[in-house]
């Protein structure tokens, strides 16, 4: 059995010799390679991998098995890494393949800096995407704003290329997309970010923290970064929040105070820091792009503290926000979000009050699909290619 392998026009070039393409191996190697040659017109392209997983796709195509009758036809590209490389070359020499060519780690690196991602294929399921702030932050120490000027370009971006569904929403076990949402409740989700969903017709779900409702008082990971800042003590916050986060709301209260003592840090409102008001929530709630959310009421590590304590932040800020839409909240965010952030206990709370699902950062259980499914954070140092390239590989 040859192997070929070499430059990016070497790889093309073979490719070229047959009626399509197989990439052998499905997972990061593959996808890079599988772009790369689509964006270079080569597109009948399958994959296969060694151990078949049933109902498994790939950019929206069911994955073939090994020894299939394409193998006969079809160039093989070997797309894996060094690890398994030499355990699939065993396999495919038992099929009585001729030849194949070899994506090496060099080569791989040379594809995906050539790939543009403009042109992605269709995505496997459903990917959430998670928000926080959209505008431009002085001090964005925690990294949760995008620029409005990033946020427009992604949004053009999802609504040309992506069925963009709605997180409040059931999906069918066979239905692929993306889906957005947004954490805390911030304001400028209601003055910068909704226009924006308005304007290229993205639904979003934003979980709102209600405890600050109709108050000019700051989130409190706000709080300590406007102290430190204040005291010249940069690496302080992050220091400060490893402290409090795990904290009870009292002990974190009186944590926080005594942290603005020590900094002589008199508050002053930043009103673009403050949760959105009852009337900017409720006009959000009644557009038909925006679903609310419950995120608790305090914004506290649920794992960390008693059920009693996680059921009354979790229920005062569903009762809260459907007091405030006059709608039924079901959809929960944890906060943090997490694989220690919340456990089985919290999930049978958000199961109990009703929630059809809950959104997660990290997901812990496998059999809890709906109740704590995983999100992509996105940020302000994401340029547009690596939010399309993060989503095309499902990164």
């Amino acid at each position: 059995m040859y192997r070929y392998k070499g430059s990016q026009r070497d790889l093309i070039k073979y490719c070229r010799r047959y009626d399509g393409v197989i990439c052998y191996g499905c997972g990061y190697f593959g996808k890079i390679t599988a772009t790369y040659l689509r964006e270079n017109d080569i597109d009948n392209i399958e994959f296969a991998e060694s151990k078949l997983q049933e109902g498994k796709t790939v950019f929206g195509k069911q994955i073939i098995e090994i020894g299939d009758k394409r193998f006969c036809s079809y160039g093989v590209v070997l797309c894996g890494n060094k690890t398994i490389r030499m355990e699939m070359e065993g396999t495919l020499k038992k099929t009585g393949r001729k030849d194949y060519f070899l994506i090496s780690e060099e080569l791989l690196e040379k594809l995906d800096s050539e790939n543009t991602y403009d042109n992605p294929f269709p995505i496997d399921g459903v990917r959430v995407l998670l928000y926080h702030r959209v505008g431009y932050i002085e001090n964005d120490l925690w990294k949760l704003s995008v620029t409005v000027e990033q946020f427009d370009e992604q949004m053009k971006y999802l609504s040309n290329n992506y069925n963009v569904l709605r997180f409040d929403k059931e999906w069918a076990a066979e239905e692929n997309g993306i889906a957005v949402t947004f954490d805390d409740g911030y304001v400028d989700n209601y003055r910068l970010a909704f226009p924006i969903l308005v304007k290229y017709r993205v639904p979003a779900t934003i979980f709102v923290c209600t405890g600050n409702i109709d108050t000019e008082k700051e989130f409190w990971w706000d709080e300590i970064e406007g102290a430190c800042l204040r005291g010249e003590d940069e690496s302080g916050c992050y220091e400060h929040r490893k402290r409090v986060l795990k904290m009870s709301v009292q002990e974190r209260e009186k944590y926080i105070y005594e942290l603005k003592k020590l900094y002589k840090y008199e508050e002053y409102k930043r009103n673009n820091y403050r949760t959105m008001s009852r009337r900017e929530i409720r006009e959000l709630a009644s557009s038909d792009l925006i679903s609310i959310g419950a995120h608790t009421e305090n914004h506290i590590c649920l794992a960390a503290r008693t059920i009693e304590e996680q059921l009354y932040e979790i229920s005062e800020s569903k009762k809260c926000l459907e007091q405030i839409t006059e709608k039924k909240v079901i959809t929960f965010s944890y906060p943090f979000g997490g694989r220690y952030d919340y456990d089985k206990k919290t999930i049978d709370v958000v199961r109990k009050l009703g929630f059809i699902k809950a959104a997660a950062v990290e997901r812990r259980y496998s059999e809890e699909t709906n109740l704590n499914y995983p999100r992509s954070v996105v940020t302000s140092e994401m340029g547009l290619r690596t939010f399309k390239r993060n989503i095309a590989l499902q990164l």
